[in-house]
């Protein structure tokens, strides 16, 4: 696409290669396309950051997990962000980490899409203010500069979760975030069997996503499949707890997911009226859980060393983060939890989020205050 300002500049290749060198993944074109084709001042005007920023981690809070990475801003402090998951492989996912929290809500894992529910989210929290012509007139340039010119969010904007939604669906069938909450909200319609099939295709796509997990786990237990039940809740456990599918942002759906959503899993399986299977039960994590603190990071970082003892680096790695999101709001426990993880993701040739860790560690030791 050509560009529409005279006055733009094309990002050149040595910050393209930083980008990709600090965090394992390339810039992705939608992105690039809308910094090439408009100027700064827009920019700013809607929070994104400038890429010489987002490259330093100047918008990046040391609460934020590795593998986060903050490209725009909103005013209430929360942050759009990219995420690089744990497993190998996947896509990354582009969303909105949650200050309030430090949840991370992933929306999709194509940017194109998530510009398009940018577009959509600023078109309802604009739309018949005083500026909204002006407004408009600057989001119709956003949208055809990053070449999402097809997506029609101004004639009828979704209002609504579920005409949202079924947008995103029509656009993208696959999308989890879509698909759980279509599921979720209209599994009475579906039928049980077509919104489980949705939730478990939507674990294929996005396997780090927690949401789909728990409420699989909650339409197998109304229709008395206990057991499916309990499998579900511990994938849910796996995954770590800061993208267990929370979040507040009722006007795009609410999933109905506690914060700490490790509650509702452990609470079933103590009073589930048939016991998890055998093989659950043997889990070290809940082994140590079931009966414990899970709120207690401390507690956390001695399962994540034990679940290494025994050769589980991916599971040590889950729990380490899991210690380090309950620590978050303790600057001198967060300097005990990032060391071990740092060092866990090293063992796993993960250098990128290591170094995350190191310069949050550098951060928290020299600003000194509470994050």
């Amino acid at each position: 696409m050509g560009q529409l300002f005279l006055w733009t500049n094309r990002v050149d290749d040595e910050l393209r290669d930083r980008f990709l060198k600090r965090f394992g993944f390339e810039i992705p074109e939608s992105l690039l396309e809308l910094y090439e084709n408009l100027p700064e001042e827009i920019h700013k005007f809607f929070g994104f950051i400038s890429l010489e920023d987002i490259v330093e981690e100047e918008e990046r809070s040391p609460r934020m997990m590795p593998g986060l990475v903050p490209f725009a801003k909103e005013e209430n402090g929360d942050r759009f962000c990219f995420y690089r998951s744990l497993q190998e492989g996947e896509p990354v996912s582009i969303g909105v980490w949650m200050h309030e929290t430090n949840h991370f809500l992933p929306i999709t894992d194509k940017m194109h899409l998530f510009m398009h529910w940018w577009i959509s989210k600023e078109t309802i929290d604009c739309f018949g203010d005083e500026d909204w012509p002006e407004i408009k007139k600057i989001l119709e340039i956003v949208q055809a500069s990053c070449g999402i010119e097809q997506f029609d969010v101004f004639s009828a904007p979704a209002f609504y979760p579920l005409s949202w939604h079924q947008e995103m669906n029509r656009l993208d069938p696959v999308n989890p975030f879509t698909l759980t909450f279509l599921s979720a909200t209209q599994f009475a319609l579906l039928g049980y069997d077509a919104a489980i099939n949705n939730l478990r295709n939507s674990q294929k796509v996005m396997p780090h996503y927690g949401a789909p997990y728990i409420w699989e786990a909650r339409l197998q237990a109304m229709r008395g499949n206990i057991s499916e039940a309990h499998h579900a809740y511990w994938r849910h456990m796996s995954v770590p707890i800061f993208i267990n599918g929370y979040h507040y942002w009722w006007q795009w759906g609410d999933l109905q997911i506690p914060e700490l959503s490790e509650v509702e899993s452990l609470s079933f399986m103590r009073q589930a009226e048939i016991s998890p299977p055998a093989e659950i039960l043997r889990k070290r994590k809940i082994e140590m859980l079931i009966d414990g603190d899970i709120e207690d990071y401390s507690q956390r970082m001695e399962l994540s060393r034990k679940l290494l003892t025994e050769g589980d680096l991916n599971a040590s790695l889950a729990e380490m983060s899991n210690a380090l999101f309950l620590a978050a709001w303790d600057g001198s426990a967060m300097k005990k939890v990032l060391p071990n993880l740092a060092e866990l993701y090293d063992r796993a040739r993960r250098g990128c989020e290591r170094d995350q860790c190191e310069r949050a560690t550098h951060k928290l030791e020299k600003t000194a205050v509470s994050v």
